[in-house]
């Protein structure tokens, strides 16, 4: 509507002042009327010259503002990308430098569990063919500190194999080695308490060559190895990325 108006009154002005300058109550004015329209057209000339170079003006910069609008925009957009992408990497990177240190607990945990089970498998051996009588009993007490720490050491693989399956989840290749690791831990544990309270189990352990004389420690500990150089694998390759974007 404005726009009209304004159409209007650009078209209309010049017609008016023409039928102005012609009465009679300009004619005081000094100067002939063909002088007076052209002096009023050069004045309203320049003033729609200003205006338009205004209009135009006003336009580029609306222009301007909405790109720098729009390119700021942009730029916040992949700023907030980039920083959620660096922020997942590094949330990777955490969570798989943890299950690495979970891993070499349970590690850890494994070959202690075996190492007091075959000091459990020597001192009933020694007690029961009575090769050392003035120490009986104090590989009595050793054998019955054995059977108490072993029901710290199920705390601790309830703990630790818990961790395990719940950062596996930020890993889901590596959620079936961690399922099947929770059973073969609790299995190895069950294993060791049907021993401790076995009268004759500990014959069949009697394998003085074999490091590891519980059934699955090794494959646990072997299967915990290469769980360990997976994860450090996924760590170099995010690294790389990291690296790659920085450069």
């Amino acid at each position: 509507m404005r726009k009209i108006l304004f159409f209007l009154l650009l078209i209309g002005f010049p017609i008016v002042l023409t039928l102005l300058l012609r009465l009679s109550i300009f004619r005081f004015a000094p100067g002939q009327v063909d002088s007076w329209i052209a002096f009023w057209g050069s004045y309203v000339g320049a003033i729609i010259g200003a205006s338009v170079v205004y209009f135009v003006a006003k336009l580029q910069i609306g222009k301007q503002y909405e790109q720098q609008i729009k390119s700021i925009k942009l730029e916040n957009e992949h700023s907030i990308s980039r920083e959620m992408e660096q922020f997942l990497i590094t949330t990777r990177l955490g969570k798989y430098e943890k299950t690495i240190k979970v891993c070499e607990k349970l590690s850890n945990l494994t070959i202690e569990l075996n190492n007091e089970f075959v000091k459990y498998v020597t001192y009933t051996d020694i007690i029961n063919n009575k090769e050392d009588p003035d120490r009986e009993n104090d590989f009595k007490e050793k054998i019955y500190a054995i059977r108490t720490k072993h029901s710290e050491f199920h705390a601790l693989i309830i703990l630790n194999t818990t961790e395990l399956m719940t950062l596996s989840n930020y890993s889901p290749d590596i959620k079936d080695y961690c399922t099947k690791l929770t059973w073969k831990l609790n299995g190895l544990w069950a294993e060791a308490k049907g021993c401790y309270y076995s009268k004759d189990e500990y014959k069949n352990y009697l394998k003085p060559n074999e490091q590891y004389l519980l059934k699955d420690a090794e494959f646990i500990l072997s299967t915990l190895l290469e769980l360990i150089k997976e994860l450090n694998n996924k760590i170099n390759s995010e690294l790389i990325k990291i690296e790659k974007k920085i450069l």
